[in-house]
C-alpha cells in the first residue's frame, strides 16, 4: 500500500472543508473533491471531476498520522498527553511529571511532524506556558481538538 496523499482547504464558497487532490492554476488553489464512501466507490464529484475553488492560506497536507482514527492534517491543532519518569526518588515515591501540548502541526524538513511553540500544560504546577521549540507529533498519545481556521482560541493559552 503506499503512501496516502491528500490536501484539504476550504472553499471559498460557503466556507466548508473539501479534501482531495491539490491543483494550483495561475495562482490559485482548488482541491479536486474524492471523497471515498464505505463501499469504495468514488462519489460522483470523482466522477465529474469537480474542483473546489480554495482559500489557499487554508489549505494544508495530510500528515500520514492518525490520532484516534482521525487523520491529522498541517494547520490542525492537536492536544498531546505525556506523562514523564524522572528516575528521582524523593521519599520512596518516584516523581513524574503528568501534562499536554497543545500546538498546531507543521511539516519539517528535518523534524518530520511537529508541534510548533506548543503551549505546555503542567498538572503539578497548574500552569501553562509557551515552549520556544517544536515537539514531535506522537499520535499515540494525541487529539486532533481543532485547527488554527476555525479554532484559533486554542492556540490562547487557556488550559482545556
Amino acid at each position: 500500500m503506499g503512501k496516502e496523499i491528500l490536501f484539504r482547504g476550504k472553499r471559498l464558497v460557503g466556507g466548508e472543508w473539501v479534501y482531495g487532490d491539490l491543483r494550483q492554476v495561475e495562482g490559485k488553489s482548488y482541491i479536486l473533491d474524492y471523497d471515498i464512501g464505505d463501499d469504495g466507490i468514488s462519489d460522483i464529484q470523482k466522477i465529474f471531476n469537480i474542483h473546489h475553488k480554495v482559500d489557499p492560506t487554508t489549505v494544508g497536507q495530510f500528515t500520514g498520522l492518525r490520532a484516534r482514527g482521525t487523520r491529522i492534517f498541517e494547520g490542525d491543532i492537536v492536544k498531546q498527553t505525556y506523562h514523564a519518569e524522572t528516575g528521582y526518588v524523593h521519599d520512596g515515591t518516584e516523581m513524574s511529571f503528568d501534562g499536554h501540548h497543545i500546538g498546531e502541526v507543521i511539516i519539517t524538513a528535518y523534524r518530520g511532524v511537529c508541534l510548533r511553540n506548543p503551549l505546555n500544560y503542567s498538572v503539578e504546577t497548574d500552569e501553562t506556558t509557551v515552549t520556544n521549540q517544536y515537539k514531535n507529533v506522537a499520535a499515540y498519545r494525541s487529539e486532533v481538538i481543532g485547527n488554527k481556521f476555525d479554532n484559533p482560541e486554542l492556540l490562547g493559552g487557556d488550559k482545556p
